[in-house]
C-alpha cells in the first residue's frame, strides 16, 4: 500500500514543477534522516511503433526522471514487437510524469493531458534489487491508460528483513 501525499497539479509548467519540488527540500544542515531507499520500478509502452529514429524517454519531476527536462528524462529501450522498456530507481513517494518521444534533430513531442502518476511505496532496508513494481503505460497520448502491479512476494520479503 502506497501513503503519498496529496496529488500535485498537472497544469504547472515545467518550471513550476522544478521550484515547487525545491521548495519542499529541508534546509541545508537539518539533521534529517537518510533518505529511504530508491525502489525499482520497470516500466513497459507495449505496441507503441515510432518512426526510425525516434526515441521514447520517461520524463518527470524526479532526478531519475530528468526533473521535466525532456533530454534528461529516463530513456526507454525498443523491444520486439514495438514494445518500450526501461527499469528506473525511484525514491519513495508520488511521482507525476509524462512519455515523450525524441527525435534524430533534437526536437521532442510531449504527449497532452494530465500526468501520469505512480505510487511507490516505502520499503524496508535490504529490499530486492528486481523491480518490485511493474508500471504499463497502454497508450502514448492517454494518460489516464497507466497500470501498476505490486511484485507482492518481495514486497512481503522486504517487510520482513
Amino acid at each position: 500500500m502506497c501513503t503519498c501525499g496529496a496529488a500535485r497539479s498537472s497544469h504547472l509548467q515545467a518550471g513550476e514543477r522544478a521550484a515547487d519540488a525545491a521548495s519542499l527540500a529541508p534546509p541545508p544542515g537539518a539533521g534529517a534522516a537518510p533518505p529511504p531507499a530508491p525502489v525499482p520500478v520497470s516500466f513497459v509502452v507495449p505496441h507503441c511503433k515510432l518512426a526510425f529514429g525516434e526515441g521514447l524517454r520517461l520524463v518527470g519531476g524526479s532526478e531519475a526522471l530528468g526533473r521535466w527536462d525532456a533530454g534528461s528524462g529516463a530513456a526507454l529501450a525498443w523491444r520486439d514487437g514495438d514494445s518500450w522498456t526501461a527499469q528506473v530507481q525511484l525514491p519513495p513517494g508520488e511521482h507525476s510524469f509524462k512519455l515523450v518521444i525524441t527525435r534524430a534533430d533534437g526536437s521532442v513531442h510531449w504527449e497532452e493531458g494530465g500526468d501520469r502518476r505512480l505510487c511507490v511505496p516505502e520499503l524496508a532496508a535490504g529490499a530486492a534489487a528486481r523491480p518490485l513494481l511493474h508500471a504499463t503505460c497502454w497508450r502514448f497520448g492517454d494518460t489516464g491508460a497507466t497500470g501498476v502491479e505490486e511484485d507482492r512476494q518481495q514486497l512481503q520479503v522486504g517487510a520482513e528483513r
